[in-house]
This record gives structure tokens, C-alpha cells and sequence, in this order.
């Protein structure tokens, strides 16, 4: 097995209890219509676990004293199916790729579950793939010809999990810092190109093709591109509008590298040159994303900040004086957090707080990203219309170290000067 998937496994081991299962799920096909199917994308927990990036697959691991049993359930073979599909491997092949040290076909998982739930009384899975566990066990458990013990607990093991992904190893940082490189080039491939685009979704296919060609399997995320008022809604689906000529875009895209993500957003002109009023909101913003990095280290409270850049960028409006004459506040222009985890999912499931309901504080390892905005939309009718439409938001990727941080996305450009000079290049 390779050496850091059994430093996770062992962690995970300590972490239940003396006399317990765990079962994780592979993710599967999930289908389009018909005989279609979306691409297919490994559940994080399973990658996290095995790195097998294959579907209908299950892990299990079994925890009786300090003896650890870990199992890796593989697709049966199919000589029909491998025809169309392509060949699988054999579970020997699996564990001399160092997936696992035991691995077993579908056909075998279920005479191996009925023996390990006769022997110990609790079973972890993730509570998010109840479903699909649930009808494993029911399939096992209502076996009428020789029933196990029903086991007497039922625990989540997701929070385990988050915890554990909670702290990079050098090997994800690598991933990660990978991803930001490749996302970083798309951003800048959009900023040099969007002279010869018309719509929001001929940025969206550029940016998948750039990160595709450079080997990136998938995009963390469906790409949030947004042109003009669009901006200004936090999470804009639709990235089909004509492209307004003299507003902002938005873009919040990122692909991932080895099951890895990016999460990184730049905003930037249509028309190559930033307005006044766009100029002004804009510095504001990335006075504040600076001001928040410059708090990353070790020992701070993830809480600090949110408030840090609430406090920025509420004094830069105020300098301006765009709501001094309104019953607006800064909520109404900033209403998202500035932070949240980042690595194998966009939001990775890592927790927040520690257990006495006290925010997490910032360790060496952990990766979050900071993404301050502003948002005047044109339904702010109190604001005057000359700020209208204007949405901004910077995002990067931030590693906390033994010294402070490390911004992973530090290549894709953000500064006035620099764009503009990119996009008039």
C-alpha cells in the first residue's frame, strides 16, 4: 500500500471505536438519459482513502483492538462489458499498484460484510451516501438463510474524515499548486481573448479548454462567468448573456489537478480599461483580499477573517461616500463569507469550529481561500447610478505555513495595472 494512503488509514483507525466497521463508497455512474452518462468523478472520501479513481467501488476497513483489516471492493470482471468499456483490472494488479493490500470483486462483498457485521457492533459511513450503504445492508441484513448480527450503532464518519483533510501533505499542496498554475493561464487566456468574444459562455468553453489541454481531467466547479449586473448575483448559473461591453466580468473558475482543486476568481473590463467608479471599487477589494492574507499565520482564528475584511472594505466605501445618503450598509454590498477549506472539494467538509463550538484556528497545512467582494446592483436604487452594475471579486488560494502563508494562485494576475496592461497587450 502506498505510504501515505496508510498514514491516513491508520489516522482514521485511531479515531473510532475498538470494535467497529467503516464503509465508503465509490461513486458510479450517475446517467444523463438513456444510455448517457455525466462524467464520471470519484467520491472525495473513496479518493482520499484509495486513490482508485475507478466506479462501482467500495472500501472497508474493520477496527477489532489494535488489529486493522482495511478491504477494497473492485468492479467484477466483464469480458461483454470490458468490450465496450475497456479492460478492468484484477484486484492483483490493484495491490501492486499500492491502491490497497487486500482487494476483492463485487461478487465477494457481500459474504465478506455478513461475516464482519456478525462480529463487530458498530458501522461508520458517510451519513451523505445513506442511500447507497443503506441498500448494501439491507441486501445483507435480509438474507433469511444466515442473517448476522444487526449492528447496534450507526455513526457518521464524514466529520472524521473532514478532520483528517483538514492538513495538506506536501504531495496535495503540490496538487493543489498545480491546479492554481493551469487556473491561473485560463484566467489570463480570458483577459487576452474576450476582445474576440461576444457571450459569457464563449469565456466559460475557453476556460475548460485551456485547462483541459494542459491535462487537467475536470473543472472543480461549473465556471461562474458573469458579465455586468450578472456579477453582482454571488452564484450566477446561467453564463449565457451577451457579454455588456462596458462592464466588469467575473469570473470564478477553477480546475483540478489529481483529484485536487482550484478555486480562483478575477474580475477585470470588457473593454480592456477600468472605469473610475469600477477603478474604486475595485482597489477597495483587493486592498482588503491583501489586508486578510497579510493575517494568515498560525494561531489566528479563522473568524478573524471575515471581520478583518469587513472592516476594509467598509472603511474604503466610506471614503467614498456612496452610501452616506442611504439606509444601506456594507451587508448589502458584501454578504458572503471572505473564507472557506479548500483541497480535494471546492469546499472541502472540513470543520469550522473545534468541539467546544470555538472557531478553528489557523494551522500549518491547512489551505483556505480568501475572496472578498463588493456587489452594487442596479436594484440598490438608493446608490448612485454611476456605481450600478458593478460587481467585484477576488479569490486565491492560500496555504498556511510554519511563517505565515503561501498564495498558491500568486501566478493569475490581479492588480489594475497588470490587467489592463494583459488585456492591451
Amino acid at each position: 500500500m502506498l505510504q501515505h494512503i496508510k498514514k491516513r488509514i491508520e489516522s482514521l483507525a485511531q479515531s473510532i471505536e475498538h470494535r467497529a466497521m467503516v464503509i465508503v463508497p465509490g461513486a458510479g455512474y450517475v446517467y444523463r438519459n438513456l444510455d448517457v452518462d455525466f462524467p464520471f468523478r470519484q467520491f472525495s472520501d473513496f479518493a482520499y482513502l484509495s486513490e482508485w479513481y475507478y466506479p462501482e467501488s467500495w472500501w472497508l476497513l474493520k477496527k477489532e483492538g489494535d488489529a486493522v483489516q482495511v478491504v477494497l471492493c473492485c468492479q467484477d470482471s466483464d469480458p461483454a462489458i470490458e468490450r465496450w468499456e475497456g479492460k478492468r483490472l484484477t484486484p492483483e494488479a490493484i495491490v501492486a499498484l499500492g491502491h490497497a493490500d487486500e482487494v476483492i470483486y463485487r461478487q465477494a462483498l457481500e459474504p465478506l460484510l455478513k461475516q464482519w457485521l456478525s462480529e463487530v457492533p458498530t458501522v461508520y459511513f458517510p451519513f451523505e451516501k445513506k442511500t447507497q450503504v443503506e441498500a448494501l445492508l439491507t441486501d445483507v441484513l435480509d438474507d433469511s438463510n444466515r442473517r448476522p448480527v444487526r449492528p447496534r450503532a450507526y455513526l457518521d464518519v464524514s466529520p472524521i474524515l473532514g478532520a483528517q483533510r483538514l492538513y495538506k501533505s506536501e504531495d496535495e499542496i503540490k496538487h493543489m499548486r498545480h491546479a492554481c498554475q493551469i487556473s491561473a493561464k485560463a484566467h489570463e487566456s480570458l483577459m487576452r481573448q474576450v476582445k474576440h468574444k461576444t457571450h459569457e459562455y464563449q469565456l466559460s468553453s475557453l476556460f475548460r479548454d485551456v485547462c483541459f489541454q494542459a491535462g487537467s481531467e475536470h473543472l472543480a466547479y461549473e465556471s461562474i462567468v458573469a458579465s455586468g449586473e450578472n456579477a453582482c448575483t454571488l452564484h450566477y448559473r446561467t453564463c449565457r448573456d451577451a457579454i455588456d461591453p462596458n462592464g466588469l466580468i467575473l469570473v470564478d473558475a477553477g480546475c483540478e489537478w489529481q483529484g485536487y482543486a482550484s478555486d480562483i476568481t478575477r474580475t477585470f473590463p470588457a473593454n480592456g480599461r477600468f472605469s473610475s467608479e469600477q477603478r474604486d471599487i475595485y482597489q477597495i477589494v483587493l486592498e482588503a483580499q491583501q489586508a486578510v492574507i497579510d493575517l494568515v499565520k498560525p494561531g489566528v482564528g479563522f473568524d478573524a477573517l471575515h471581520r478583518k475584511a469587513n472592516e476594509v472594505m467598509s472603511q474604503g466605501i466610506q471614503n467614498l461616500g456612496i452610501l452616506s445618503s442611504t439606509s444601506y450598509d456594507i451587508k448589502d454590498l458584501f454578504f458572503h463569507g471572505v473564507s472557506h477549506w479548500l483541497g480535494r472539494d471546492v469546499h472541502d467538509p472540513c470543520p469550522y469550529s473545534d468541539q467546544e463550538s470555538h472557531p478553528m484556528v489557523l494551522q500549518p497545512g491547512m489551505v483556505i481561500t480568501v475572496e472578498p467582494g463588493l456587489y452594487i446592483s442596479n436594484q440598490l436604487k438608493e446608490i448612485s447610478p454611476d456605481y450600478h452594475s458593478i460587481g467585484v471579486r477576488i479569490e486565491d488560494d492560500v496555504l498556511v505555513t510554519e511563517q505565515g502563508s503561501d498564495v498558491l494562485s500568486k501566478d493569475c494576475c490581479k492588480t489594475i495595472d497588470t490587467i489592463e496592461d494583459i488585456m492591451n497587450s
